[in-house]
C-alpha cells in the first residue's frame, strides 16, 4: 500500500470543517466554496468520473457560506450570510426542500424556495431543517420516522418547508 506524504498548506477562508457519516470531511470557505474528500453519494454525485475514495470536489453555493449541513451523505445544505439555504444531492425524499421531490441527483446548490431570515440549519439522514431568526422552525424531507413533527409516522415527502406541530401542554 502506497502512503501519500501529507502536503500542508494555507487556506484562507474556512468558517467550517463538517465530518460525513462516511469518514469524508466538507470545508465550508467562506467565499462560497464547499470542498469535500470521502466516499459520500454528494461528492460522488457531484462527480460523477469520482472513483477514488478520497477525491476532492467542489460545489459552488451562491453567496458566503456560513454553514454546512450534511445529511448521511447523500445531500448536502448551506446557509449563507444572507438567510438562505442551498441544498444540493439526493432528492428522494424532498431533501433539497423543492416542491417536487424526484429521483435525480442534483449537481449543483439549489436555493430552497420560500426560506428566508434562516439562522441555523441541521441535517440528518433524509430530513434538513432551518430555524429562522423569528424562532420558527421549518422542515423538509422524509417523514416515515416521524422526523417532521406531523404527529405521525406516515412515509410522505414534503413539497418544501413545513412547521413541525407541538404539542403545547
Amino acid at each position: 500500500e502506497r502512503l501519500m506524504e501529507p502536503k500542508p498548506s494555507k487556506v484562507s477562508g474556512i468558517v467550517q470543517l463538517e465530518p460525513t457519516t462516511d469518514g469524508g470531511l466538507f470545508v465550508v470557505q467562506d467565499h462560497g466554496v464547499v470542498s469535500g474528500t470521502g466516499r459520500s453519494m454528494v461528492l460522488h454525485e457531484l462527480l460523477p468520473d469520482y472513483e477514488a475514495p478520497y477525491e476532492p470536489t467542489r460545489a459552488m453555493v451562491p453567496g458566503c457560506v456560513t454553514s454546512l449541513a450534511v445529511g448521511a451523505g447523500d445531500f448536502a445544505c448551506a446557509l449563507t450570510n444572507e438567510g438562505l439555504v442551498y441544498c444540493w444531492g439526493r432528492n428522494h425524499n424532498g431533501e433539497l426542500g423543492q416542491e417536487h421531490p424526484d429521483t435525480e441527483e442534483h449537481l449543483t446548490p439549489e436555493l430552497v424556495p420560500n426560506l428566508d431570515n434562516v439562522v441555523q440549519i441541521e441535517a440528518r439522514y433524509g430530513v434538513a431543517c432551518a430555524l429562522q431568526r423569528s424562532g420558527q422552525l421549518l422542515c423538509w424531507g422524509d417523514n416515515s420516522g416521524a422526523e417532521l413533527g406531523q404527529g405521525t409516522t406516515d412515509n410522505f415527502r414534503t413539497r418544501g418547508p413545513i412547521e413541525p406541530i407541538w404539542d403545547e401542554q
